[in-house]
């Protein structure tokens, strides 16, 4: 085997399911302790809290919380980019498969997913950038094969974005938002019972619905080398 193909081949292993599946998993792992434990560490830890997940409210909560912009911005930004790359390798990859796959796995339900198809097909740059910590939109960025660079670039010029909205939104709502931490902080173990016992009975029902499922199988390399090709328009008209 000459060179190039060694890369080739080493390349497409690097691709494959057993090298993604561990980032997807600690990206959900992180997320779901942040759900679980977001009340504890909202005002005491809130740089912690971001590193196990950025979502909305978590990002706007730690701003009355007094965490300071360095902080915030890039801990924030490296923890909302960091799952993109994985899930969109596995769209490019795996295609529907890796997109049945995460409706299982990640809780997604056909119906928002195909909305969300929709939606990409017919914007696929607004939606990018309006939802840039999407996992069904970086993994269909994949699968449509959005340029690289491209969705890269949409996705960090949307985080930026959506962190500066939040940070001021933040700092205006500074006094309704303190208020509410103080609710949080008063109830925190028992908003902690709530979302531990919301992730285990949502857990349990994926389990109980997948359980005659398996995860996607490893492609050939046969395989492989067409899943380089273009993906066919969902608009082109058929013979």
């Amino acid at each position: 085997m000459d060179a190039d193909g060694h890369h080739e081949h080493h390349h497409h292993r690097l691709l494959r399911l057993p090298t993604l599946l561990p980032a997807v998993g600690v990206h959900h792992l992180l997320a779901l302790s942040g759900t679980i434990l977001f009340s504890t560490l909202v005002v005491s830890h809130p740089a912690v809290l971001l590193v196990l997940s950025s979502r909305i409210r978590h990002l706007l909560l730690v701003v009355p919380a007094g965490i300071g912009a360095l902080p915030y911005f890039g801990i924030a930004f490296v923890r909302i980019v960091f799952p993109a790359a994985p899930y969109y390798v596995l769209g490019h990859r795996y295609g529907n498969r890796g997109l049945a796959w995460l409706e299982r796995e990640a809780g997604g339900t056909p119906a928002t997913v195909r909305w969300v198809e929709k939606a990409f097909d017919k914007a696929r740059i607004p939606v990018v950038f309006l939802m840039p910590a999407s996992n069904v939109v970086s993994l269909l960025a994949g699968h449509r094969r959005m340029p690289a660079r491209l969705f890269g670039g949409v996705l960090v010029a949307g985080v930026l974005t959506r962190l500066v909205f939040i940070w001021f939104l933040g700092k205006a709502l500074e006094d309704p938002l303190s208020k509410l931490l103080d609710w949080i902080q008063r109830y925190q173990w028992w908003i902690v019972a709530f979302f531990f016992a919301v992730s285990m009975v949502q857990s349990w029902r994926q389990v109980s619905s997948t359980q005659q499922e398996h995860r996607p199988e490893e492609l050939t390399d046969e395989e492989l080398e067409h899943l380089d090709d273009p993906a066919p328009d969902p608009d082109a008209p058929t013979s």
